[in-house]
Parts: structure tokens; sequence; C-alpha cells
């Protein structure tokens, strides 16, 4: 009885001993460009490397039509922009990606420190001596 109950007491202990983390990180998925951006950035000052830079790096959610590129115009867009946005790939916005990573936390030490603990409150010896007898016949 004593003894299944230190070995029950040191599987606790063995249980509670190792710890697991789980840590997410998202990193953000590509986001093509729009024409409300476009104007957006240009009328907030953005220069047009700045925005010819944006729409290399993502692409356009769609081609512009004939009634994007006069509102596109008459918002103060420049030509260069406006040709980028013609010629640059249509692109499908992805969501953004999820990367996992696990970090286990070993407390061996503590479940050696359990199991010595539950032996020593219960009693129960464990020797690695071994004493062998002989008897010898003349």
């Amino acid at each position: 009885m004593k003894k299944a109950l230190a070995v029950a007491l040191a599987g606790t202990t063995l249980l509670a001993g190792c710890v697991v983390h789980e840590r997410r990180e998202y990193s953000p998925g590509v986001t093509p460009v729009t024409t409300q951006e476009v104007l957006s950035m240009t009328s907030s000052g953005y220069s047009d490397e700045a925005i010819l830079a944006r729409i290399r790096q993502d692409g356009v959610d769609r081609r512009p039509g004939a009634g994007d590129l006069v509102e596109l115009k008459n918002g103060g867009v420049s030509e260069p922009v406006m040709n980028e946005m013609l010629s640059a790939p249509v692109t499908v916005a992805r969501a953004p990606v999820e990367r996992r990573s696990v970090e286990v936390v070993d407390y061996t030490p503590a479940v050696v420190t359990g199991i010595g603990i539950a032996a020593f409150l219960f009693g129960v010896r464990h020797s690695h001596r071994h004493v062998h007898t002989h008897h010898c016949r003349h």
C-alpha cells in the first residue's frame, strides 16, 4: 500500500514536472494595392517612388477600368503610378501565415526531488546493494 501511494505521488510529481508552452506568431500576408489606397497615399503626400514600390511588392487587387483611371487622374495620381497599376500583376489577398513553435521545459530535478520526498515520507527504501550468499560444501 505504501509503495503504491509512493509510486502514485511520484507519478503526479513527474506529470507536474514537465510543462509545454505553445507560442504562435503571425506574419502578414500579401495585401494587394487598391485604387482607394493609391488615392489615399497620393492625397497624404507619399512620393511616387513609395507608391510604385508598394504596387511592385504586392500587385493590385484588380486591373483599373476607365472609371478608375478618371478617378485616379482627378485625385492627383501621376501617370507613372497609373501605368504601373495597369501593368502590375493582379494578386489575391493572402491570409496571414501562422507559425507555431513549441517550447518544452524539463523539470527533471523537481521530479527526482519529488520521488525522493515520496520515498522518505512513505518509508520506501531502494537499495542497489545486492547480497549473495554461497554455501560451500567441503
